[in-house]
């Protein structure tokens, strides 16, 4: 009392305590308090105590508790409790953690919907909708916590047991508590109370109470036996209990006298009574007991949270509240579920009547309805028939309607037109005119196509030529079996249209194309022409030129160098001509392949600076630092289209200067966008000379005599562009330049290993070397044999064709072919195929030349066993290049090595393996003659072991010494050594064991030579 009293004159803030104990006091004192919420803690209900030994008393203070009515436990705590006004809760309740998360979990609760127990669960006959005092206290617990109850529909109360058991259900809403609980389940605090009451039928005096129901019928609802405690028992014996399905049941038992009485809760049978059809026909009689039944619900003993959640509902929510629920559904009046069986008489015998005459009107009306569609069906059909008829004459081709027994049901005037008969004459008969030879003939295929629709079942269709008196026409014959059930036989549709127009049409189509396709034939042999009679003396001419300017006592060398200029310009014509054909043909190929980017743009720009400096111009290049290494593109492509675009600027570009800018856009780790943008300040091109200069042969007005050129550069590259997936935009400002932007997605590749081009070339290869020169161009040969000569090849046969070089191979020794691809007689890719067929020359290095630049063309010669491909015109350095990768062999290394100590690049060489020696041992001599013995014996040993794995043809194998041998070279500092290792591993990964044999030669006499080098320093440092 006085901490209620320091709270409220100010003393404290916050009282805690039990809720009904001040609920008291502040309604004795009057004091101006108010209970707001309640704690976090379960706090145990009030209870008597009682020794544990007094088990009668604790019995019967349960039996009077129970007993006792709702509404004066009501009362009592109305007036002990004092008023409810006090309580000013909030609705939100008071859950613990786990019960918050279990809302939040399970907003969704499952309960069985067993309608056997009204007023706390049935359906309304009106709507079928559950309803009931547990569907009012569910709605209430889900308006305070969130949850949903869904109900799950149940035949009888044993079977929703059973769904609560195995956990199709979490609730049970209306279980009644009696003396034993339900086992298998938990209940909730009851909501409800009832008492059990004897229900016999009115005026039957032989049943008073209790003791009357000795042997009688008694019906019951189904699990409620442990509820039939008679008190006081019967007097002549037990009643015998019989289950009834639901409570309309038992109804209908007990006025049909199947059951002398039945037992129901008294709130249930007194729902049932009320009716004013059962008022006058039963009554209730005695309870069962004084006993009262609770009426709870019930969940699995498991799931104490959602157990822990209706009590605190049930438990908080007033009194009055719940009580006010209560009374609304006890006076509540549901439409029957059951009725006398009288009334039902009436009833049906009224619904019968009303239904006979419900159907005689219908009858009468449905007959009238029937005729007046009748004759409406018969009008409509002929109007049907009248415009089908008009519509098959109609139509401006031949058609007809035939039965299987081949007679003519309809046609139309085309049709008859054919005969020349009137449309009358022809329907109904099965033989067609056969006057003239057209219709013999039309007869004929109209038959043939009719019989055949009707044994197979299906369409059939054709295509017929008719004779005629003066010219044949063709026609499209069809006949189409129709699916016609009422008419008792099939019927086919046919007829034909005159397509002789159409026919005519197709041959000249077919004429065209044939024309068409010669004269594109007649094209690719003239390109083909061009390619092998026009480019095969132009490489030779530039050759010669090259030749010519390479000799430093050649005369003439400014007039050489303009005719080479000249030969060069004509060539690049040529070239654009074979890729503006390509492109129109959808020919134009690309070969997408990993490209070093500077080494790609390198030749472009190296001789575009020079180009420029000779016009006086500048060549600035701004190349991006962030550009990937290598790009995975076609090479020679891209370096056409930076050439196209950079020879335009050098044309009309007088003063001033060019820009090539060079910039990667990223998109990804691997992907993004390589834009290219050629800018000069030469003429510029007007507005209106735009849109067509990247058409074939397209040029700005009044440039083609001013500047030259065919106006193919743009659109190659345009082309080039599209292939590519990118896009170019050109921009310019006449009098100002142009600028013209070309954008491409690319991709990042690996970077792939390959023989440098600044590898120490020899020059002493052709002293001991004999080549076969094969060429059915005679200024072709004459320009390969002095290439050849130049670079010391002393000893050449020459062939004109493949047969005559398979025949010189019979009786003479060669040691390196240089073929032609392109022949007349015997091309070099069967030439080069006869060569590998034969064991003798199966390891003879073959070489291919050709003016096609294609990948086809590099894949047709590697595949047809040419050891490389070279690509006209043959300049010197390309044959050095190859030469230096593949004609190492040991005698020419080892002669090198030991016959010329005195060469100054041999004395190089010996010198930096001297100073890495040293570096390594630390100018110990002792030390590095150490090294230099453990090196050599290392290698002997690897090299025998490489000549046995490829001669093997073990590529594994071979590759692992081949990379352990370059590992001493790179420590020995022996470039020419590693990068012939590195090139023979690459031979073996691509399976070329071909190659892979000639270039473990070079291997192994580079490692001859590095031993004799590293023999002479030890006898130096002896010296």
């Amino acid at each position: 009392m006085s901490a209620l009293q320091a709270v409220a004159y100010g003393s404290a803030d916050v009282f805690i305590g039990l809720a009904t104990e001040a609920n008291y006091l502040i309604d004795q004192l009057q004091l101006p308090l108010s209970i707001t919420r309640f704690g976090d803690v379960d706090a145990p209900p009030f209870v008597f105590l009682a020794r544990a030994t007094d088990t009668g008393l604790i019995d019967r203070i349960n039996a009077a508790l129970r007993a006792i009515p709702i509404s004066t436990v009501v009362e009592i705590e109305r007036r002990w409790f004092g008023s409810a006004n006090h309580f000013k809760l909030g609705r939100d309740l008071v859950l613990t953690a786990e019960e918050r998360a279990y809302l939040s979990t399970h907003p969704a609760v499952r309960y069985a919907a067993t309608i056997d127990l009204p007023p706390y669960l049935f359906a309304e006959g009106s709507r079928g909708a559950v309803t009931g005092l547990g569907v009012d206290v569910m709605d209430l617990i889900g308006e305070r916590t969130g949850l949903t109850f869904q109900p799950v529909s149940f035949g009888t109360r044993r079977e929703s047991f059973e769904a609560l058991m195995d956990g199709r259900v979490d609730l049970l809403p209306d279980i009644p508590l009696g003396h034993a609980r339900p086992s298998g389940m938990t209940p909730t605090t009851s909501y409800a109370q009832t008492q059990w009451v004897v229900v016999v039928q009115a005026g039957n005096s032989a049943i008073a109470g209790t003791r009357h129901l000795g042997g009688k019928r008694v019906g019951i609802m189904p699990e409620t036996r442990g509820f039939q405690r008679f008190d006081p028992e019967p007097i002549t014996g037990a009643p015998l209990l019989v289950e009834g399905r639901d409570v309309p049941t038992l109804f209908r038992m007990l006025l049909d006298g199947s059951v002398d009485a039945i037992s129901l809760p008294c709130t249930t049978a007194n729902y049932f009574i009320a009716q004013s059809d059962l008022a006058r026909s039963v009554e209730v009689v005695t309870p069962v007991n004084e006993s009262v039944t609770q009426i709870a619900m019930a969940v699995r003993p498991d799931n104490e949270l959602l157990l822990g959640i209706i009590n605190k509902v049930l438990e908080s929510t007033p009194p009055e509240d719940l009580d006010a629920l209560r009374h609304d559904r006890m006076r509540y009046r549901p439409t029957n579920v059951i009725a006398g069986w009288s009334t039902m008489q009436r009833k049906r015998i009224v619904t019968v009547l009303m239904a006979l005459s419900v159907l005689l009107s219908l009858g009468g009306g449905t007959l009238g309805a029937i005729r007046y569609r009748e004759r409406r069906h018969a009008r409509d059909m002929r109007e049907r028939i009248a415009l089908q008829d008009a519509l098959i004459n109609a139509l401006p081709f031949s058609v007809y309607l035939r039965q299987a027994d081949r007679c003519i049901v309809s046609c139309n005037s085309s049709f008859a037109d054919a005969y020349g008969l009137p449309r009358d004459a022809l329907v109904g008969v099965d033989v067609l005119p056969t006057a003239t030879g057209r219709q013999q003939a039309l007869n004929a295929m109209l038959e043939k196509l009719y019989r055949a629709a009707l044994t197979k079942r299906r369409a059939q269709f054709a295509d017929r030529t008719l004779p005629g008196n003066e010219r044949d026409s063709d026609v499209f014959v069809w006949a189409i079996p129709l699916d016609c059930p009422g008419s008792g036989q099939d019927v086919v549709l046919g007829g034909w249209i005159d397509i002789t127009l159409r026919k005519r049409t197709e041959r000249a189509l077919k004429q065209a194309m044939l024309d068409a396709k010669t004269a594109n034939q007649a094209k690719s042999t003239l390109l083909a022409t061009i390619s092998h009679e026009i480019r095969t003396p132009m490489h030779a001419i530039l050759g010669l030129l090259e030749l010519e300017l390479n000799d430093p006592g050649s005369p003439g060398r400014d007039a050489i160098r303009t005719v080479r200029k000249t030969a060069q310009s004509l060539l690049h014509l040529i070239n654009d001509l074979l890729d503006t054909s390509k492109a129109e043909a959808g020919e134009l190929q690309l070969d997408p392949r990993p490209t070093d980017v500077a080494t790609g743009l390198e030749q472009p720009v190296l001789i575009f600076r020079t180009l420029c400096a000779e016009k006086g111009l500048t060549l600035k290049t701004d190349i991006d630092p962030t550009m990937p290494k290598t790009l995975l593109m076609d090479g020679l492509r891209m370096r056409q289209i930076i050439g196209n675009l950079l020879g335009n600027a050098l044309k009309f570009t007088d003063s001033g200067g060019i820009c090539l800018s060079l910039r990667w856009q990223p998109q990804d780790d691997s992907h993004g966008t390589l834009d290219i943008v050629v800018r000069d300040t030469g003429i510029g091109i007007r507005a209106e000379d735009k849109s067509r200069l990247f058409l074939p042969f397209g040029q700005a007005a009044g440039t083609g005599v001013g500047f030259g050129g065919t106006g193919l550069g743009l659109w190659i590259c345009r082309t080039l562009v599209a292939r590519m997936g990118g896009r170019i935009v050109l921009e310019s400002r006449f009098g100002e330049g142009t600028e013209v932007r070309v954008s491409i997605p690319l991709m990042q590749a690996t970077p792939t290993l390959s023989t440098p081009a600044t590898l120490p070339i020899p020059h002493d290869w052709g002293h001991w070397r004999r080549v076969l020169v094969v060429d059915d161009h005679a200024p072709n040969r004459m320009l390969l044999v002095r290439q050849l000569r130049t670079l010391g090849f002393e000893s050449t046969i020459e062939a004109s064709d493949g047969e005559q070089a398979l025949a010189l191979l019979e009786h003479e020794t060669v040691d390196v072919i240089l073929t032609d691809c392109s022949m007349s007689r015997m091309s070099g890719y069967a030439f080069a195929g006869a060569v590998r067929a034969d064991e003798r020359w199966r390891d003879l290095p073959i070489f291919g030349c050709s003016a096609d630049a294609r990948a086809e063309a590099r894949a047709l010669a590697l595949s047809a066993g040419m050891t490389a491909f070279l690509t006209k015109p043959v300049a010197l350095a390309d044959l050095t290049h190859t030469f230096n990768a593949y004609l190492r062999v040991a005698t020419s290394v080892d002669r090198r090595a030991l016959d010329n100590a005195d060469d100054p690049q041999h004395r190089a060489m010996a010198a930096a393996t001297s100073r890495t020696l040293c570096a390594i041992a630390s100018d110990d001599s002792e030390a590095r003659d150490a090294l230099i013995t453990a090196l050599v014996q290392s290698n002997e040993a690897d090299v025998q072991a490489l000549r046995q794995a490829v001669n093997g043809g073990d590529a594994d194998t071979a590759a692992g010494i081949a990379h352990r041998i370059k590992g001493g070279s790179q420590i020995m500092g022996a470039a020419e050594l590693e990068h012939a290792c590195v090139r023979l591993e690459q031979l073996l990964r691509e399976s070329d064991m071909s190659g892979a044999r000639i270039q473990a030669e070079c291997v192994i006499a580079l490692c001859a030579a590095l031993h004799a080098r590293l023999r002479a320093l030890q006898r130096d440092a002896l010296e």
